[in-house]
Parts: structure tokens; sequence; C-alpha cells
């Protein structure tokens, strides 16, 4: 009775002062739920409590909403809330646990992406969208929706919503800080946070809040938007740890990059340079790639991304766990063959437009079996463009090896008993070792 009786009274005050002290209760709010939350839960319930990173994040990469029914926070008296998202002020930073992750209805599916897009795509009135009439009756029924208490107030936030689309239309997503500045403080730019995104178990961005910044950044076709994680599942936790734990054994860093949002600030061996030094040297028309030692998968992450069909061949046991969990976490559809390459040739095509053999081939030169081994690959390989990585000629692991080469012998050699007869170096990368683009 109290907070609607101040809720009211805020509702009578100018618009500006109105949309400032909703701002300073909302992160008052935030506060006292971080200070409750570090003195009392557990250390694996607060690790996110104090970040307030804002991430870069594709809209595509957010397909699913929170479930309809499942894990309701604060539910009313009814037990049925219109919308299942977790408080972005209460459970910002927490792990939890259950099945809210089910996947079970789609961002699509909302009605007010139903609705603006019907909007956007044909001209459609807003009295004759499904959001707009439903919005309507409650506010009819006494229910306040987003400060608004009557029909001119929906309206006038309607017109809003459509400026703030044509302008993201226009100028691309701009940051809600941002927007605030040039737009007055309008009601429904008066929070703090961006679009909202929660964390299943397997790695899955479920939208969280935001919706109509989130619709709009779709429907307009943004790139990326930022966003902040409200609440991450337990089971992802772990698999992070997991990671963490790895990087730990391993000097603090783990071979690649990773892809997902929410790994993106874990250490790494190798940079980017080397996927945009490859990417810049692969013609045109080119469409199926083959990484041989994918490790983790990034490669066949980034071509993906590219439009390629990627086939990720890999042996290692722990290799390969990390390999499928991050690809699922990515929602990735590259194959993945849990196998040496040599035995992969034996039983399969070697036809491909690109192949990377990046920081792998000089393994297959330590013995006699798998040097014959390497000869015998290469002269089955039916492809257009390979990309190689030799190792350093005076490396530790190559003393005792069968074979050895510097980098352009090794070159001489692939040239030598493949399908390819051209070469150029593309550029060096960490450590000072060469990458070469070989082709047909």
């Amino acid at each position: 009775m109290i907070r609607k009786w101040l809720r009211t009274l805020i509702h009578l005050l100018p618009e500006n002062l109105e949309a400032r002290i909703l701002r300073v209760w909302r992160s008052r709010r935030l506060w006292i739920n971080r200070l409750r939350l570090t003195l009392w839960a557990s250390k694996s319930m607060t690790r996110y409590l104090l970040d307030d990173t804002v991430y870069w994040i594709d809209p595509k990469k957010i397909v699913f909403a929170m479930n309809s029914e499942g894990f309701y926070q604060d539910p009313p008296p009814s037990g049925k809330l219109e919308n299942s998202e977790f408080n972005i002020y209460k459970y910002k930073g927490r792990v939890v646990g259950g099945d809210w992750d089910r996947l079970e209805k789609r961002f699509s599916e909302l009605d007010f992406h139903r609705s603006y897009e019907e909007r956007a795509l044909k001209g459609t009135g807003w009295e004759q969208l499904p959001y707009y009439k439903r919005v309507l009756g409650q506010i009819e029924n006494g229910i306040e929706k987003w400060g608004c208490r009557n029909k001119q107030e929906l309206d006038a936030r309607c017109a809003l919503l459509d400026r703030i689309f044509n302008d993201m239309k226009k100028n691309g997503y701009r940051s809600r800080a941002l927007q605030r500045n040039e737009q007055g403080n309008d009601s429904l730019l008066d929070g703090d946070d961006e679009i909202a995104v929660n964390i299943g178990r397997h790695g899955d961005l479920i939208f969280n809040n935001g919706r109509h910044r989130l619709t709009f950044a779709k429907i307009a076709g943004v790139k990326n938007v930022p966003g902040t994680i409200t609440v991450r599942h337990s089971s992802w936790e772990e698999f992070k740890r997991e990671i963490e734990a790895y990087a730990m054994r391993n000097k603090g860093r783990v071979y690649a990059p990773l892809t997902h949002v929410d790994l993106q600030n874990i250490p790494i061996h190798y940079s980017h340079e080397r996927f945009e030094m490859i990417r810049e040297n692969v013609e045109e028309g080119n469409s199926t790639l083959l990484d041989i030692g994918a490790h983790w998968g990034y490669f066949c992450h980034r071509f993906m991304e590219e439009g390629f069909h990627c086939t990720a061949v890999e042996m290692d046991p722990q290799s390969l766990y990390f390999l499928n969990k991050l690809r699922r976490a990515e929602n990735r559809s590259f194959e993945v063959i849990p196998e040496s390459i040599f035995a992969f040739r034996k039983r399969g095509s070697m036809k491909y437009d690109v192949v990377l053999a990046l920081a792998i081939f000089h393994h297959f030169l330590k013995e006699k079996q798998s040097f014959e081994d390497l000869k015998s690959l290469l002269h089955s390989l039916d492809i257009n463009e390979m990309y190689f990585e030799p190792h350093l000629y005076d490396e530790a692991q190559m003393e005792g090896a069968f074979a050895n080469f510097y980098p352009e012998e090794f070159v001489g050699f692939i040239l030598e008993n493949s399908c390819l007869n051209g070469y150029k170096l593309i550029g060096k990368c960490e450590e000072e070792r060469a990458v070469y683009k070989l082709w047909r």
C-alpha cells in the first residue's frame, strides 16, 4: 500500500525530477542487495556481485526468452506473472541452479517482438497490434504500465518507441546513457541498465531485460549491442571454472581466444591475429574448411561466422571435451571428427576448399611412421588453399625427431607432396612463427 502511494506521489512530480528519483532509487536498491548478499551468501553466489561489465553481444545469439512458467521472482498472490525474467536489481550477478533455462520460448514469440515486427515491416497502426491492445487493457483495469496510466500516456510512449527505432535504423545502437542525454530523460530511458541476458547451463544467452531495445536491434539488423549478464546457471559456472582451472595449469592461459561472451576475458596464448591474417587472404568462392588439430575449435567458430562449412579434426580427449562444450555453448553446427587426421583420411574424402594446418604438422615429423603418414595425407588432399604455420627449427621439442625442416624447407616439402604449387608468407604471429598461404 505504501509503495503504491509513493509511486503515485512520484508520478505527480515533473518528468525530469521523476526520472532522476527513479534512477537513484534503483541504484540504491541494487547496492542494498549487493551488501546483503556479500554479508550472507556463499562465495559462489557473490563472485559477480560487483561486476558491472558491459559486453558487446550479437543480437542473433539471443534466441530464447525466459520460460513462461518456471522460476518467478517475487510472484504476486495469484502466482502468475506476465513475464518470468529475473529482477535485474535483485538478482544481478547471482549464480542460480534449477530449470529456469529450459529454452521453451523464443524471443521472436514475445508479443512485443511480433507486434513491432509487423509495424516495422507492414506499417500496421499501433491500435491494431496485439501488444498495444494487451497493455491498454491492463491500463484500463487500473494497472500502471511503464509510467502510463491512460491511453494518452500510452500513445506518447509508443511514439517515443517509434523515434528510438528510427534513430537506431539511421544511427545504429547507442547506449542508454547516451540516449538519456539526447532524449532529455524520457521515461523509457530512465534506467541505467542495458539489454540484459542470463546464461543457461549450456551457455545459451537467454533474454532477461530490455525487450524493446533488443527487438529494435534485431529488426534493424544491428550487429552488436551493449548488454549485461544478470544470472548465470550454476552448471555453466562450473564449466567456466573448469576452463579457468585448465588455464591455471597452463601458465594462466588457454591456447586460443574463446568466442563466448562470458569467456572472452580469460587470458590467451594466441590472439585473433592469425585468424585476421588468414581471412584477409582467403579467395572468394571458397566455402568448405578443414581444420587439422582444431584444439577447442576457435577457427571453426570464426569461419562459420564468415559463412563457411567447417570440419574440426581433433583426437585429444581433453581438447575434445572442451571443443564439444564450447560448440554447444555457441550453438555451432560444424562437424567434429574425434580421431586422428590419418584415420579420417582413410575413410573420408579429402576434398576441401581450405585447409588449416597451424602448428600441427611438425608433430608428425617426430617418428618415421607419422612422417610417412603425413606424406600420404598430403598426396590425398584435393584442396584450393592451405594455411600453414610451421615450427621453429631449433625448438627443444624437435630434438631427436626423425625429420626436421626450416620453415621454407617445410613449405617446399608440402608443395612437393601435394597438389599445391605456389606459396607466400602472409605474416608472423606469436613467438615469431611464420604463417604461409599455399595454393593450387
